[in-house]
């Protein structure tokens, strides 16, 4: 924590309407000191910008139909 206090000082000011006190910066620094796996694994599936590398369309039809499927989506994403 004390390399995000001097490297990132600003991040404490502009979280501290919600926290007073150095969580943040320890989430940043543990978010940041592990290794990157959902980026690889994103990486992994991923085809040039985010495309899938093998899409499900030219499979759905192969799922047992008593399955559900739900799509998840931001409110303001792209898809």
């Amino acid at each position: 924590v004390p390399v995000m206090k001097h490297v990132r000082s600003d991040l404490r000011e502009k979280f501290k309407r919600f926290v007073d006190d150095d969580r943040i910066l320890i989430y940043l620094f543990h978010c940041n000191a592990q290794l990157p796996t959902g980026e690889k694994a994103f990486r992994t599936i991923s085809d040039c910008f985010a495309w899938a590398k093998e899409p499900m369309i030219e499979r759905i039809h192969l799922l047992d139909e008593r399955i559900p499927i739900y799509f998840l989506h931001g409110e303001q994403s792209w898809i």
